[in-house]
């Protein structure tokens, strides 16, 4: 399903070059082998196939290009990455454009999920194209940004958001069990790649903790999500100062005077029993999160 649905984007957009935006794909042709020696089977039985195979990363990127002012070109890249599991697991999608700051990419990012969303619930075949849907979501809700752009006085507001100080957020992640090599590498290279510090703890159950930009954060849990998980549930979000870690938290349930001080120079993964990463948090001031992970 993927082949054919990049495919079709190859005729909609083309491909990515001098010539201007288009579309690019990594590890296409990997993928077109593996689908090529599938056989014709039910749902059921070609998931079963397929998770009998080595997965393979995708990421579709999509470049589109606006018309601004005094005819420069803004654009809006649409990614989406996903595997031979395709369509049957959603793609991490993700947005960035030329003209807008974080704030409002966050908030394309969050209405366009919102829609294909919707969009689901509403779809009774099962068959979806994910990627395609995203891409002409985010290019109509894009170009209405853009417009609305154009059309205000230039007061400075939107320099002013895109040199903000960016908030900055901890997310603390329960996973079923991380056993997966690929889906280790994937979750420390992915945070480090984003500049955002903390760590995992691989085994079952397994944990991650991530600190840094919110809308990083966001992105990263996506794009994490993404990977096909038995069970990944956020536990805790807290709000925390970009300059020293102290904040609020603020969690679903109760509000905290402070947040506990996990000072990380990068992300790491711990290798530990699940009495010595007790003491870990309670050496890290956080003695409280260890029965939210796993008893709550």
């Amino acid at each position: 399903a993927l082949v054919e649905e990049v495919d079709l984007l190859q005729a909609m957009y083309g491909e990515a070059g001098d010539e201007g935006p288009g579309l690019r794909v990594d590890r296409l042709e990997e993928l077109r082998a593996i689908q090529t020696h599938l056989p014709t089977l039910g749902d059921l039985e070609l998931r079963s196939e397929l998770a009998s195979l080595d997965t393979v990363s995708v990421v579709v990127s999509i470049e589109l290009g606006f018309i601004a002012e005094a005819g420069e070109e803004a654009l809006l890249e649409v990614s989406a990455e996903t595997s031979q599991f395709y369509p049957f697991s959603p793609p991490a999608i993700l947005l960035s454009t030329s003209f807008l700051g974080r704030g409002r990419e966050r908030s394309l990012l969050r209405s366009v999920t919102a829609a294909l969303l919707q969009s689901s619930a509403d779809d009774v075949s099962g068959s979806r194209q994910w990627i395609a849907e995203a891409a002409i979501e985010a290019s109509s809700q894009a170009a209405e940004a853009l417009e609305q752009l154009q059309s205000r006085a230039p007061d400075g507001s939107d320099a002013e958001e895109r040199h903000s100080a960016p908030a900055a957020a901890r997310a603390w992640v329960y996973f079923h069990h991380i056993y997966s090599k690929r889906k280790r590498r994937h979750i420390a290279e992915w945070a480090r790649a984003a500049k955002l510090n903390g760590f995992s703890l691989p085994g079952k159950p397994g944990v991650v903790c991530v600190e840094g930009d919110s809308t990083d954060v966001d992105l990263y849990l996506q794009r994490v999500r993404g990977l096909s998980w038995q069970k990944m549930s956020v536990k805790r979000t807290e709000v925390i100062s970009s300059n020293d870690l102290e904040a609020s938290v603020v969690d679903s349930e109760e509000e905290m005077p402070h947040s506990p001080r996990l000072h990380f120079a990068n992300f790491v993964e711990l290798a530990m029993t699940m009495a010595e990463f007790k003491a870990f948090l309670e050496e890290a001031g956080a003695p409280d999160m260890f029965d939210l992970l796993f008893f709550e």
